[in-house]
């Protein structure tokens, strides 16, 4: 498995390579058929109906509470992607590649880096990290993403915080 994402302790969410999609429901695991080889990598939900899940091949599908249905292509490889509701999620990987969902459609988003972003996690809609390779780490201010300077040269491949004042990357 390489993402896992949970509401409650009887709704947790797994994925990985070749389709593999699982989910818990407080007792057992249970397979989730997607008809798909495709190596996934990013799962957020922001409610019980309304998931997203996405991985290589520009991969992004959304649960709707029965099933996951595909949405159109992203030019290249997602990593991750966060969801702070229903409409404001936001999507990052290869490259540099960053969107953002408003609730209607998928926008691409300059980040400023050509790095791989390998993670995303906000606070608020004006509260936005995203981090990746060679210790890359961008902040969306709610108008633009600003490049925040790191003490490391390696990959983040993890962000994380408690609150809008303090954040973890890993």
């Amino acid at each position: 498995m390489n993402t896992i994402h949970g509401l409650s302790p009887t709704n947790i969410w797994a994925a990985g390579d070749e389709g593999v999609v699982m989910r818990y429901d407080g007792g057992s695991w249970s397979y989730v058929n997607l008809n798909t080889t495709t190596d996934f990598s990013g799962l957020h939900f922001t409610a019980a109906n309304d998931g997203w899940l996405t991985g290589y091949n520009a991969t992004i599908r959304r649960f709707n509470g029965t099933t996951f249905v595909n949405q159109p292509p992203a030019p290249g490889s997602i990593y991750a992607l966060f969801g702070l509701g229903p409409g404001d999620v936001w999507a990052v990987g290869e490259t540099g590649l960053t969107y953002h969902f408003d609730g209607g459609s998928w926008a691409r988003q300059d980040a400023g880096t050509a790095e791989d972003l390998n993670a995303v996690w906000g606070s608020a809609g004006n509260d936005v990290w995203a981090v990746g390779s060679n210790g890359v780490v961008r902040h969306w201010t709610g108008a633009s993403w600003a490049p925040v300077n790191s003490t490391v040269t390696t990959a983040l491949t993890g962000v994380w915080g408690p609150s809008a004042a303090f954040m973890f990357a890993v």
